[in-house]
């Protein structure tokens, strides 16, 4: 890379920015979907999921850890 290349790299990461705004400012929900496997977005969801579920346990009293964990076994079948 040259002295000149590099002078010119902050506005080239300027422009790389600006763009790739304006295409996220024009896409569609659908569009964004269709770039992204079915799969990372499960995985994306699960580890939201396991992070929210985190947050609110951590600030649970260990009787309402046990309520969670009591209403969250299903009834034995007769």
């Amino acid at each position: 890379m040259t002295d000149e290349n590099k002078t010119e790299a902050p506005s080239r990461d300027e422009a790389i920015t600006a763009m790739a705004n304006q295409y996220l400012s024009n896409a569609t929900l659908g569009e964004a979907l269709s770039l992204v496997p079915f799969t990372t977005l499960v995985q994306l969801v699960q580890n939201q999921a396991m992070t929210q579920a985190q947050r609110e346990v951590d600030g649970m009293t260990d009787e309402q850890v046990a309520d969670v964990i009591k209403a969250s076994v299903p009834p034995e079948s007769e």
